[in-house]
């Protein structure tokens, strides 16, 4: 809910041509949370066994990180006046209605395999042996970061659907990568690969969905 009420507050900026551009943005601020969080995690959690007072560090971490966005998203909303409440319309009407298809799919696809890396990350290096997962969005954050800012007006040029290919297959290659690692400094591939595409698909993902719905709608279409 906050991140998507975040990013119609924000789309309401611009114009439709720069939505991509604004929600690149605003997603940066986010690859600083990708890269500073695992790195918390591996110094609170990486000595060897996992204690229940070590989890629930994590926990009284991330909420006093949620305390201080909450104290941010109050200051960037302030004075803005509630807009006129209108009949409701169900979320399948207006899907039917507006939401291209075939960019659904591509989104269902980038959120299975964006996820991938935060569920299975670490088990997957506990099979090799590996103690430590910070190195991957180390690298994931900064990639993102610079493609973001590389990238930013190409959306507007050129529109977001032609870049969707690229990102995914960007994104299948950066999975296959994941083949060859051995060691911990070899996440830094796929991490670079990772940040790259997700800098690129998922702001042209979002844009291309939103854009398809009136500006009343504009929620439901970033979700």
């Amino acid at each position: 809910g906050i991140f998507g009420a975040s990013m119609t507050f924000v789309s309401s900026r611009v114009s439709v041509v720069r939505l991509a551009e604004m929600w690149g943005m605003l997603g940066t601020a986010g690859f600083l949370g990708i890269m500073v969080g695992p790195l918390i995690s591996d110094w609170m959690l990486g000595g060897g066994a996992v204690t229940r007072s070590q989890l629930n560090g994590m926990f009284v971490v991330a909420g006093l990180f949620g305390c201080g966005s909450a104290v941010f998203a109050y200051l960037a909303a302030r004075g803005e006046l509630p807009r006129p409440r209108r009949a409701q319309q169900s979320v399948l009407y207006l899907l039917r209605r507006y939401h291209p298809g075939s960019v659904l799919l591509v989104g269902i696809i980038m959120g299975v395999a964006l996820g991938l890396p935060n569920t299975f990350l670490r088990p997957f290096a506990a099979e090799l042996a590996i103690p430590r997962i910070g190195v991957f969005f180390g690298f994931y954050a900064p990639a993102a970061i610079i493609t973001r800012i590389l990238t930013r007006r190409l959306p507007e040029r050129f529109g977001p659907e032609p870049l969707i290919p690229a990102g995914l297959i960007g994104l299948m290659i950066s999975q296959l990568l994941f083949l060859f690692v051995r060691a911990e400094w070899q996440f830094i591939l796929p991490g670079i690969g990772y940040g790259v595409s997700h800098a690129i698909l998922f702001t042209c993902v979002v844009a291309a969905g939103s854009s398809a719905f009136p500006d009343e709608h504009r929620g439901v279409g970033n979700l």
